[in-house]
């Protein structure tokens, strides 16, 4: 049977493109052979099967029918420099509770995580996997979820299932996972990855070398329609004044620093979610901060805390792990209760106003609205930061991320920050869309009108 055959079989048998019905669990792939295999790519036939394929592509943010085609075992090739296969590491490398949160994600994917997580490190590194169900709604992810983890002999001694019983959004569900965790040593995962060869021990060497480090791999990437596994175009990660993060660059004096091809590179801001740290430095640093709400800004909160606090975040360049960046946001979705939405823009307003001192008017600046949103009380957060002695966000800037220094008016990079107002008429120079510079209406949310 051929693969286009094969994937409108799977698809009548399964009723997966009822999309007003929830979707019936996949029949599982474990034989790592056929398609996708070696991160190659697989792609659909049949404009039928193309059309279905695309509306739950929308629903979740990757391929479905292609995952559930791909064998959880897919094997990955070896990414890593042939410097880094020389490399000997310590016999005492510290036990790691690996900590994944999922909601409404595809079964196959969740599962292919999991597999991968365990295929590709050493078994006694591995003290657990704890997965974190933000409470899910897909009933797949329930019993089918728990039925393939009991009755797999490698999994079910170590995968542990987690069931919120209200959403809580990422952070406050990987504050849950720590708590339970039972390794000196916690790897955040998302549950959309693969990790390839020896991925896990150069993270918990450099940890074990320096225990108030964060160690990232580099973030391969999974494309979100074919599953081909593809190398990533960079290697760090920064902010931009409206606290989202971006890839960044590795500047000259960085690249110059380091004596070898695979020495780690020092990281202003991590993506976030993957990473490893010892569990007490983590908790100790002040973990997550949990009154920010679902996700999304929580990392560049917690990069701007480790390095003004004394630690330090890395890319590990011989630890690769591939990450499907969704095109849908499933947390986006969130609501606290049936009165109130949530706005994670508090999240940036909490870190501007804990760590960024007098830079935070940056913000203000690109997003004037926020100088008005309600962030809570962060007494506790500036005590702790206060009790961990931490430096200045302009010793941040200087000795962690001198290029976003350098765009400040303080460089004489800018001549002055904020919008130009024509006082007579209330237009604001603009940026309009096919039509270049022009005037406009002063909106007062910041962005081109700055």
């Amino acid at each position: 049977m051929g693969v286009s055959t094969r994937l409108k079989q799977e698809a009548a048998d399964n009723g997966m493109f009822q999309l007003d019905q929830i979707r019936a669990p996949p029949r599982v792939v474990t034989v790592p052979v056929g398609p996708g295999e070696n991160g190659k790519a697989l792609y659909i036939h049949g404009q039928d099967t193309r059309q279905a394929a695309e509306q739950l592509h929308n629903l979740y943010g990757y391929s479905v029918l292609v995952s559930d085609v791909i064998s959880l075992d897919r094997k990955i090739p070896d990414q890593r420099d042939t410097l880094c296969l020389q490399e000997d590491y310590p016999d005492d490398l510290p036990q790691v509770s690996v900590v994944m949160i999922f909601y409404n994600e595809a079964l196959s994917v969740v599962l292919r995580s999991v597999h991968s997580v365990m295929n590709q490190s050493p078994p006694h590194l591995i003290r657990e996997i704890l997965l974190v169900d933000d409470f899910s709604d897909k009933p797949d992810l329930a019993f089918p979820l728990e039925s393939h983890i009991s009755t797999n002999t490698k999994l079910r001694d170590k995968v542990k299932i987690l069931r919120n019983t209200k959403r809580e959004g990422l952070i406050r569900s990987r504050l849950k996972g720590v708590q339970q965790a039972q390794g000196p040593a916690v790897v955040f995962l998302d549950s959309h990855i693969e990790c390839t060869p020896g991925w896990l021990e150069p993270l918990l060497a450099r940890i074990r070398d320096n225990n108030s480090t964060v160690a990232c791999p580099v973030i391969d990437q999974i494309d979100t329609k074919t599953f081909a596994y593809e190398q990533p175009n960079y290697l760090a990660g920064g902010f931009s004044w409206d606290l989202t993060f971006i890839w960044i660059n590795v500047n000259k004096e960085e690249m110059a620093r380091r004596k070898s091809a695979i020495d780690p590179l020092r990281c202003p801001v991590m993506a976030g979610g993957l990473f490893a740290i010892y569990k007490d430095y983590f908790q100790h640093i002040g973990a997550y901060d949990p009154a920010m709400e679902i996700y999304g800004g929580e990392n560049v909160e917690m990069s701007f805390r480790v390095w003004q606090c004394g630690g330090r975040i890395e890319t590990v360049l011989c630890s690769h792990v591939g990450h499907i960046e969704r095109t849908a946001k499933p947390y986006l979705s969130f609501r606290s209760d049936d009165t109130k939405d949530i706005d994670i823009e508090v999240n940036k307003v909490r870190a501007a106003e804990v760590w960024m001192d007098q830079y935070k008017r940056y913000l203000y600046g690109r997003k004037p609205y926020l100088k008005n949103i309600s962030y809570g009380d962060i007494s506790e957060r500036q005590a702790l930061r206060k009790r961990l002695g931490c430096k200045s966000f302009q010793w941040y800037l200087e000795n962690v991320y001198p290029d976003r220094l350098e765009q400040t008016v303080e460089s004489g990079f800018y001549r002055a920050w904020g919008e130009l107002r024509n006082v007579q008429t209330g237009l604001c120079l603009d940026h309009i869309d096919g039509q270049g510079v022009g005037l406009w209406d002063c909106h007062g949310h910041g962005g081109p009108q700055l």
